[in-house]
C-alpha cells in the first residue's frame, strides 16, 4: 500500500462507497460475509480456535474485529498505512474483554511475532508491481510453523471486474495482479500456493441456492469469476 493512502480520504465512508459502486442487489458486506467465512473455514482446518492472526490491509478493522470476537483467546493484529482508517479501527465499541493491536506498518512490530494465519485481501492490486514481491516476502518471513496466508484478488480477466476497478474512486489507478505472477512469485521465495481458486460468477448472496453453489465448484479453475482466492504456505 502506498505510504500517502487514498484510502486516508475514504476513511469515514469506505463501505458505502463500495457498495454504491457495485451492481444493484451487490454490498459491501456480502463479500464481507464471503472473506470471513473463509478465514473460519481455514481456523477449523487448522484445528486451532485461539490462532494469531494478522490482517494485512486491515482499512477500518472490520475482519479484524470479527475474528477476535469470534475467537476471543486469539492474538488478532490489523496492520494498515492509512492511518486515518486505523483511527476509525480504534474508536469502535467492541465487546467486552475485546481488545486490539494496529499497526501502521509490519516495521513497528515485533520482529519476533509469528501468526498462524496471513490475510492479505484485495491489497496487492494497490501495491506497485516493483513492490509486491517484497510485500508477499515480508509476510511469509511472518508465518509460523505451518502458516498459510491467505490471498484474495480481483480477476483481471473478468470485464465486469475490470469495469467496477475503473469506476471506483479508491482504485484509481490500480494494476491488477495475476494468479500468474502469485504462482511464480511463490516459486521464486521457495514457497508454493497450497491451493487457488476464481469465484464469484454469481454474487455471493446466490451461492446459497445449490444449483450456484455447484457451478461456482465445478467452475472453480477456470478464470471467469470476479475474483480469485489463493493459499500460500512455506514449503517443507
Amino acid at each position: 500500500m502506498p505510504k500517502d493512502s487514498i484510502f486516508n480520504a475514504y476513511s469515514a465512508s469506505y463501505n458505502a462507497i463500495h457498495t454504491k459502486h457495485l451492481p444493484p442487489g451487490i454490498s459491501h458486506e456480502q463479500f464481507f460475509v464471503q472473506k470471513l467465512a473463509w478465514v473460519r473455514e481455514w481456523i477449523d482446518r487448522k484445528g486451532n480456535q485461539s490462532p494469531a492472526v494478522l490482517d494485512f490491509g486491515c482499512n477500518q478493522g472490520e475482519l479484524t474485529e470479527a475474528i477476535q470476537t469470534l475467537y476471543p483467546g486469539s492474538q488478532v493484529i490489523g496492520v494498515d498505512e492509512a492511518e486515518e482508517s486505523l483511527n476509525v479501527a480504534r474508536k469502535k465499541a467492541l465487546p467486552k474483554g475485546t481488545a486490539l493491536n494496529y499497526h501502521l506498518s509490519l516495521e513497528s512490530m515485533d520482529s519476533s511475532l509469528k501468526f498462524d494465519i496471513i490475510t492479505c485481501f484485495n491489497v496487492l492490486h494497490h501495491v506497485p508491481i516493483s513492490e509486491r514481491k517484497n510485500v508477499l516476502r515480508s509476510l511469509q518471513d511472518r508465518l509460523g510453523p505451518g502458516g498459510v496466508l491467505l490471498i484474495w484478488e480481483h480477476n483481471l480477466w473478468n470485464p465486469l471486474t475490470r469495469y467496477l476497478v475503473k469506476i471506483c474512486p479508491f482504485d484509481e489507478g490500480v494494476t491488477l495482479v495475476p494468479a500468474s505472477w502469485l504462482r511464480g512469485s511463490s516459486v521464486a521465495m521457495g514457497s508454493e500456493i497450497q491451493e487457488l481458486e476464481y469465484l464469484n460468477i454469481a454474487p455471493p448472496r446466490l451461492h446459497r441456492f445449490w444449483p450456484i453453489k455447484a457451478m461456482e465448484r465445478l467452475l472453480r479453475d477456470l478464470p471467469i469469476g470476479a475474483q480469485f482466492r489463493a493459499v500460500l504456505r512455506i514449503k517443507g
